[in-house]
């Protein structure tokens, strides 16, 4: 009877084992998966920050482009034209055109203009790389703690599993003795003795 009994703590001890290892297997899915759908969300994000801050440089270029393209063109305007020819009117001519002056003007202008292009996107690049910045330390803090959490979750599980062992063993073997009883035998061969 000893080592029938034997056999069967064995056996219930490997059953519970089993219990436990589907436990900690099922736990250890949850926190891959937890982990995948993170890097995932935060891969997207930082790419979509990138995305945004290639397409701020795109629009700062395009910006650029068509400032230097109308800059051109007043430039071009200003070139000096032949002088009208002479009028013997009583008003006299039009008055002679300064172009020195003026092109200062319009350079000055222009590149007052330029340069507020370039602040302001290089404002809108600048925040959107802070941004980024901070959402990488945020994602940097939240994967630390999610990791001491699932680590704490563990840790937790085995400690459980350890204390719930002698419990669930002693159930197996409960359970165990019920199967063998008599009643249990003398039912399972009247059982039998009908499907005959």
């Amino acid at each position: 009877m000893s080592e029938e009994s034997g056999h069967l703590r064995r056996s219930a001890e490997e059953r519970v084992r089993f219990r436990f290892e589907r436990q900690n297997a099922a736990l250890t899915k949850w926190q891959s998966e937890v982990r995948t759908s993170d890097t995932l969300f935060q891969t997207r994000a930082v790419e979509a920050s990138l995305a945004r801050e290639a397409m701020l440089e795109q629009e700062k270029e395009s910006a650029l482009a068509g400032h230097d393209k109308l800059w051109k063109e007043a430039r071009d305007r200003l070139t000096p034209r032949p002088s009208p020819a002479p009028s013997f009117d009583m008003m006299g001519g039009p008055p002679m055109r300064n172009l020195a002056k003026d092109y200062d003007d319009m350079r000055r202008r222009s590149s007052d203009r330029r340069e507020q292009i370039v602040a302001e996107r290089d404002e809108g690049i600048a925040a959107c790389k802070a941004t980024r910045a901070e959402m990488r330390q945020g994602f940097a803090r939240g994967n630390e703690a999610r990791d001491q959490g699932q680590k704490e979750d563990r840790l937790d599980l085995a400690q459980k599993q350890d204390q719930a062992f002698e419990h669930l063993v002693k159930k197996e073997l409960d359970r165990a003795d019920q199967w063998n009883s008599r009643e249990f035998n003398r039912r399972s061969r009247d059982d039998n003795t009908r499907n005959l």
